[in-house]
């Protein structure tokens, strides 16, 4: 009974994370998955992917049918009109980040108000410190504690 309420469970979640798989193949550019598809899983993935008999075999479904269908019918061309709206967005995007946590001289004060960085930092996450050095400036902190802060 524990095995099937396991595997029910991992089933839910592995449906839920598949469809971002799916997602992600199938929105490489153009001609980028002609027939295959290299792709690197984490160690806890692997457990989580393959772990199963059941499960694994869905995975294997879910990696082959994705390259299938992203090799048969592949993403339209890009358009320039496209090109030019992105990088629009992203020079805006990138201006606008830069000038809260870059330019912002209060920006690191917030942030370590507001988030559980110096809790992170005193949890041991890997073999190294939270933040370099601690002289206030985003670009001392390391990419852990940094992600984990924001979710």
């Amino acid at each position: 009974m524990q095995v099937i309420i396991h595997f029910s469970y991992s089933l839910s979640l592995y449906l839920y994370f598949s469809f971002d798989l799916l997602s992600a193949i199938l929105s490489q550019p153009p001609g980028s998955v002609n027939n295959s598809i290299r792709v690197t899983e984490q160690g806890e993935m692997i457990r989580f992917k393959f772990g199963i008999p059941g499960l694994a075999v869905l995975s294997m479904d879910v990696y082959a049918s994705a390259v299938l269908e992203a090799t048969l019918f592949p993403a339209p061309k890009l358009q320039e009109t496209w090109r030019s709206e992105m990088n629009r967005l992203a020079n805006r995007a990138y201006q606008t980040y830069n000038s809260v946590v870059r330019e912002n001289p209060d920006f690191v004060h917030y942030f370590k108000q507001i988030t559980p960085l110096n809790a992170l930092g005193k949890l041991s996450l890997g073999s190294r410190p939270a933040s370099r050095r601690n002289d206030g400036t985003i670009e001392t902190l390391r990419a852990i504690p940094w992600i984990f802060s924001w979710t």
